[in-house]
């Protein structure tokens, strides 16, 4: 061939972001078959925190707040979703008895009222067992005959403290090593709740993984959208590249990053 064609080739900017999208697009699709294909075991959990009432005790003298016949100064009520992202079923066998599964809560407040509200199967014959303190945690055992992919058990914890305490599952299965705890987006609605006017639609939308998911990549697909256009009409600066290319990996950290999304809404 031609120098002169082969070095107009390498030149067009079709040709070389062609030549981009196609090397980017095999690495996702390569990940993508690896991830269905392979099957592991993998335990999930994410919870939510939100106070119900307070201070009420406050407001007027002689009002009181009671639950189940007790005075309570504040009512919060966490809800705690588990469930098995993997492709390998968590099978009863696979607990180790020594080091069960159980939801830790802070030895600083007092559970009022703890249950499983919602699950995937009755089949899966979820308990909670009895509980255990120590002087630094109290603890719920659970146990459950298995969880197939994307099933899942909700947990109801009804507390006295407020909605920055922090709640984990822990134990041991055979096999895996570690709980995937999605929590992340609390913090940001913490930091949103201290910027004044801030709408609270908005902080819903923020700090829900779902939507961040989708609208946050088709965002970004939005953004190399235009970089994309604007390489194929002569810009071929590097700024216009480096956008271009923060964009496309923008895209791809938003949706694997929140890939993994609670089968229920908590």
């Amino acid at each position: 061939m031609d120098p002169t064609t082969i070095s107009s080739l390498a030149s067009n900017p079709w040709i070389t972001l062609g030549g981009s999208v196609i090397g980017l697009l095999g690495l996702v699709l390569a990940a993508v078959f690896y991830a269905k294909a392979k099957k592991e075991r993998i335990p999930c959990y994410e919870y939510s925190n939100k106070t119900l009432i307070e201070g009420v005790d406050k407001t007027l003298d002689g009002l009181q707040l009671h639950y189940r016949g007790q005075p309570q100064s504040r009512i919060t009520v966490t809800k705690i979703v588990f469930w098995n992202e993997g492709r390998e079923t968590i099978d009863k066998n696979n607990l180790v008895i020594a080091d069960p599964i159980r939801i830790i809560c802070p030895i600083n407040i007092d559970v009022l009222n703890i249950q499983i509200t919602n699950f995937s199967s009755s089949t899966n014959a979820i308990k909670l067992g009895l509980p255990s303190n120590s002087d630094e945690y109290q603890s719920y055992p659970i146990e459950f005959e298995y969880l197939d992919y994307r099933e899942y058990f909700v947990i109801q914890i009804v507390h006295n403290g407020d909605d920055s305490q922090s709640f984990c599952i822990t134990g041991k299965i055979k096999g895996v090593s570690k709980f995937l705890r999605f929590s992340a987006l609390t913090g940001i609605s913490q930091k949103l709740k201290s910027i004044p006017f801030v709408p609270q639609q908005l902080e819903r939308m923020l700090t829900d993984r779902l939507i961040m998911k989708y609208a946050g990549t088709t965002a970004y697909l939005g953004y190399a959208g235009v970089g994309v256009w604007a390489l194929t009409h002569g810009m071929n600066d590097w700024y216009v590249w480096a956008g271009t290319a923060f964009s496309v990996f923008g895209a791809l950290f938003m949706y694997f990053a929140h890939r993994r999304i609670a089968p229920v809404k908590i």
